[in-house]
């Protein structure tokens, strides 16, 4: 036993070796060597003589073969001991790596991913207008001068390939598939009740169809009740290669089949008491003929002529002329080949999404012969205007609100590190290890540099973690290449001076726990405020 105890204590003399410790080494040696003399001398009945002469001879071979570490070797084994003792506490402890490496960098990324779901603001994109943008939906076409060539040509112009607008275009993808080819026109059956209702002669071109029923003082209705027949006889209608199903309504009253047939469209397309899918948005209708007053030129010429007999007025030569040609001018006065759009005027863009429409039809029909429709068109886009100063005043504190909260959310996650750091001062303090360590021969000055030592190593690697978690989110307003370095140097000069500060705090306390959760709170509490300030007074720039 006393073998045992002798080389245990040479080895722990050894890992603290000051000038000290050796010579109590020595002594010790000293001490055990008589024991182990004295033990022989009452194994084999020697004399008190032959005793004292082995004790001579053991004191003048005590100490060979040790050396006393003095100086720099000593600090530095002192030093790497200290980060020796660190490391093998720090593997075995769990809940040091989940404070000090885990929990910041779990808070930032949690920070971030929110920063992607918030909106940008001010931040709008362009929007391609189409009648696509509102889903698959009917629409309607009307040729009323379905014999003249050039309305004919118009009408092969929309309706062929590629169809309506620039969907179908050559190289045109709008996120959906196109059909090769349009259907074939089919008629919808009709019962025969349907038409000895609308055979009937009270229908003629202006009411050609029965009447629906509104709400009137006695009752509301929330929509029209129509009874069979409203609308007229269905049109022929056919899938264009959009998707989209086109009703062929020449020679009808557009009107009277667009209001009377649009409760039974809506009661199909009700899905929800909040949102309502119109399924009807547009049409087009050519070869119309805008209304004029139905006047004689010549009338108006007599009406002019005795105006002016009345008054007096004898007309120049630039008077005659007018009134020469008042006939010439009212007739190109009158559109005889017009195309007029329909739109609903529930869908925000259907106006100008079918505008578009009727201009890519419009273009194709005035290509020349060698030119294929498909590799022309039109794309209309709504670019979004340009801020208001007042508008971008509020975009401007929206989004520093949002980086001021990225930032209040780091500073949460780096607080938790320099309070984890106490921790272990205040376990090695409470259970004598620190003082056990004084008494051994450890320079105080020593203690305190290797533990700084490693918990900046351990702060430098949660450093690198978050910076590494901002880069990868790309965050401009941190990671630009001016951003990026202050971002860098804020976080390490950070650890390097909070740190020291929370090491008189393991004095204070003597739980561990309780210092753990006190010291997060004021960090905390400095850290939010003084962001939470900073930000505020920035409001404030341009106010005395």
């Amino acid at each position: 036993l006393k073998d045992d105890l002798f080389f245990t204590f040479q080895i722990f003399l050894k890992v603290t070796a000051d000038g000290e410790a050796a010579n109590n080494a020595t002594t010790a040696e000293q001490w055990m060597l008589q024991g182990r003399q004295n033990g022989s001398k009452a194994g084999v009945g020697e004399d008190e003589e032959n005793n004292g002469v082995n004790g001579a001879s053991s004191d003048s071979s005590a100490g060979k073969g040790s050396r006393q570490v003095k100086g720099a070797a000593l600090i530095l084994k002192q030093f790497h001991a200290l980060l020796v003792k660190r490391f093998h506490h720090a593997t075995r402890s769990r809940k040091d790596f989940l404070a000090q490496i885990v929990l910041p960098a779990t808070f930032v990324l949690i920070s971030l991913i929110f920063t992607l779901i918030v909106p940008p603001f001010g931040e709008y994109p362009s929007l391609t207008l189409t009648p696509w943008m509102y889903g698959q939906q009917f629409t309607f076409f009307s040729n009323e001068r379905p014999f003249d060539p050039r309305m004919k040509h118009f009408a092969d112009s929309l309706l062929n390939m590629p169809g309506l607008g620039t969907r179908c275009m050559q190289g045109e993808l709008l996120g959906t598939l196109c059909n090769t080819s349009a259907s074939e026109w089919e008629q919808a059956d009709v019962s025969p009740v349907v038409q000895n209702i609308l055979q009937s002669p009270e229908w003629n071109q202006r009411n050609p169809s029965p009447s629906c029923q509104c709400s009137t003082g006695k009752k509301l209705t929330m929509m029209p009740i129509c009874p069979i027949g409203a609308g007229g006889l269905p049109p022929r209608q056919r899938v264009e290669a959009t998707g989209d199903i086109m009703l062929d309504l020449t020679n009808r009253n557009i009107s009277d089949y667009l209001v009377k047939t649009y409760p039974s469209l809506i009661r199909t397309s009700l899905k929800s008491k909040y949102w309502v899918n119109e399924q009807r948005y547009g049409g087009l209708s050519v070869g119309g003929q805008l209304p004029i007053l139905d006047v004689d030129p010549k009338g108006i010429q007599n009406v002019f002529h005795q105006l002016g007999r009345m008054l007096n007025i004898t007309g120049g030569l630039y008077c005659r002329l007018a009134l020469r040609d008042i006939g010439t001018f009212l007739h190109f006065m009158e559109s005889e080949f017009n195309v007029k759009v329909w739109y609903n005027n529930k869908g925000w863009h259907a106006m100008v999404a079918f505008m578009n429409v009727a201009n890519n039809a419009i273009l194709r029909a005035f290509l020349p012969s060698f030119a294929k429709p498909v590799e022309y068109g039109i794309t209309a886009i709504n670019h979004p205007l340009n801020l208001t100063k007042e508008q971008l005043s509020e975009v401007t504190v929206l989004t520093t609100s949002v980086d001021a909260v990225v930032a209040i959310c780091v500073i949460f996650a780096m607080s938790f590190i320099p309070a984890s750091f106490v921790l272990y001062l205040i376990q090695e303090r409470v259970t004598k290890a620190k003082h056990l360590q004084f008494v051994s021969g450890v320079s105080p000055l020593v203690y305190w540099v290797a533990n700084f030592f490693w918990d900046m190593m351990n702060y430098f690697l949660s450093t690198a973690m978050v910076v590494g978690i901002f880069i990868a989110f790309d965050k401009k307003c941190y990671t630009s290449p001016t951003n990026l370095p202050a971002l860098i140097a804020l976080l390490l000069l950070y650890g390097w001076s909070v740190t020291p500060m929370m090491y008189p705090m393991s004095y204070v306390f003597n739980i561990p726990s309780t210092a753990y959760v006190s010291l997060s709170c004021i960090n905390l509490f400095i850290g939010i405020n003084s962001s939470a300030i900073t930000f505020i007074l920035e409001l404030f720039e341009n106010n005395r």
